[in-house]
Protein backbone atom coordinates (compact mmCIF):
# COMPACT_ATOMS: atom_id res chain seq x y z
CA UNK A 1 0.00 0.00 0.00
CA UNK A 2 1.45 3.36 -0.66
CA UNK A 3 2.33 5.55 1.90
CA UNK A 4 -0.19 8.03 2.51
CA UNK A 5 0.02 11.70 0.69
CA UNK A 6 1.57 13.70 3.18
CA UNK A 7 0.71 17.64 2.34
CA UNK A 8 4.04 19.98 1.42
CA UNK A 9 4.65 21.38 4.90
CA UNK A 10 4.70 17.51 6.84
CA UNK A 11 6.90 16.51 4.10
CA UNK A 12 9.25 19.49 4.93
CA UNK A 13 8.71 18.81 8.86
CA UNK A 14 10.07 15.16 8.23
CA UNK A 15 12.83 16.10 5.96
CA UNK A 16 13.82 18.62 8.57
CA UNK A 17 13.61 16.40 11.42
CA UNK A 18 15.39 13.19 9.59
CA UNK A 19 18.05 15.33 8.38
CA UNK A 20 18.56 16.82 11.84
CA UNK A 21 18.50 13.18 13.26
CA UNK A 22 21.02 12.28 10.93
CA UNK A 23 23.08 14.99 10.80
CA UNK A 24 24.55 14.61 14.31
CA UNK A 25 28.51 14.83 15.62
CA UNK A 26 30.73 13.44 13.98
CA UNK A 27 28.45 13.89 10.73
CA UNK A 28 28.67 17.22 10.53
CA UNK A 29 32.34 17.00 10.57
CA UNK A 30 32.08 14.84 7.94
CA UNK A 31 30.49 16.93 5.87
CA UNK A 32 32.31 20.02 6.90
CA UNK A 33 35.56 18.51 5.51
CA UNK A 34 33.27 17.54 2.20
CA UNK A 35 32.23 20.77 1.66
CA UNK A 36 35.23 22.71 3.19
CA UNK A 37 33.90 24.44 6.05
CA UNK A 38 34.00 24.60 9.67
CA UNK A 39 31.63 22.49 11.60
CA UNK A 40 30.33 25.35 13.02
CA UNK A 41 29.13 26.81 10.23
CA UNK A 42 27.49 23.78 8.81
CA UNK A 43 25.72 23.85 12.48
CA UNK A 44 24.62 27.42 11.78
CA UNK A 45 23.58 26.38 8.18
CA UNK A 46 21.33 23.29 9.79
CA UNK A 47 19.79 25.93 12.49
CA UNK A 48 19.33 28.44 10.19
CA UNK A 49 18.57 27.60 6.90
CA UNK A 50 17.43 23.41 7.44
CA UNK A 51 13.64 24.15 7.83
CA UNK A 52 13.54 26.43 4.50
CA UNK A 53 15.74 24.30 2.55
CA UNK A 54 13.24 21.12 3.66
CA UNK A 55 10.39 23.69 2.45
CA UNK A 56 11.42 24.14 -0.38
CA UNK A 57 12.22 20.22 -1.40
CA UNK A 58 8.68 19.49 -0.45
CA UNK A 59 7.52 21.90 -2.42
CA UNK A 60 9.14 20.62 -4.85
CA UNK A 61 7.75 17.62 -4.44
CA UNK A 62 11.07 15.55 -3.37
CA UNK A 63 12.00 13.39 -0.19
CA UNK A 64 14.16 12.35 1.65
CA UNK A 65 15.38 8.84 0.83
CA UNK A 66 18.89 7.30 2.23
CA UNK A 67 21.35 6.38 -0.75
CA UNK A 68 21.48 2.28 0.09
CA UNK A 69 17.58 2.71 -0.75
CA UNK A 70 15.93 1.71 -4.06
CA UNK A 71 12.82 4.54 -5.50
CA UNK A 72 10.47 3.34 -7.82
CA UNK A 73 7.47 5.43 -9.21
CA UNK A 74 4.22 4.86 -7.22
CA UNK A 75 2.35 2.87 -9.67
CA UNK A 76 4.58 0.48 -9.98
CA UNK A 77 5.16 0.08 -6.58
CA UNK A 78 1.46 -0.34 -6.59
CA UNK A 79 1.90 -2.95 -9.33
CA UNK A 80 4.40 -5.00 -7.12
CA UNK A 81 2.42 -4.90 -4.01
CA UNK A 82 -0.40 -6.35 -6.34
CA UNK A 83 1.57 -9.49 -7.58
CA UNK A 84 2.66 -9.84 -4.14
CA UNK A 85 -0.28 -9.85 -2.45
CA UNK A 86 -1.73 -12.58 -5.62
CA UNK A 87 1.37 -14.81 -4.54
CA UNK A 88 0.97 -14.84 -0.45
CA UNK A 89 -3.27 -15.53 -0.92
CA UNK A 90 -2.97 -18.31 0.35
CA UNK A 91 -1.13 -20.01 2.54
CA UNK A 92 -0.49 -22.89 0.16
CA UNK A 93 0.45 -20.80 -2.91
CA UNK A 94 2.78 -18.49 -0.26
CA UNK A 95 4.95 -22.01 0.16
CA UNK A 96 4.99 -23.05 -2.96
CA UNK A 97 6.35 -20.15 -4.06
CA UNK A 98 9.32 -19.47 -1.07
CA UNK A 99 9.88 -23.48 -2.17
CA UNK A 100 10.22 -22.43 -5.68
CA UNK A 101 12.69 -19.58 -4.86
CA UNK A 102 15.04 -21.42 -1.99
CA UNK A 103 15.99 -24.12 -4.71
Amino acid sequence: MPTPYLAPSDRARKIAATLRRVVQGDTQGTIATAIGVSTSTVSRLLAEHLDHVAAIAAHAGYKLVPADKICVPADTWDHHCRIVRRVYATEERAREFLEDDAE
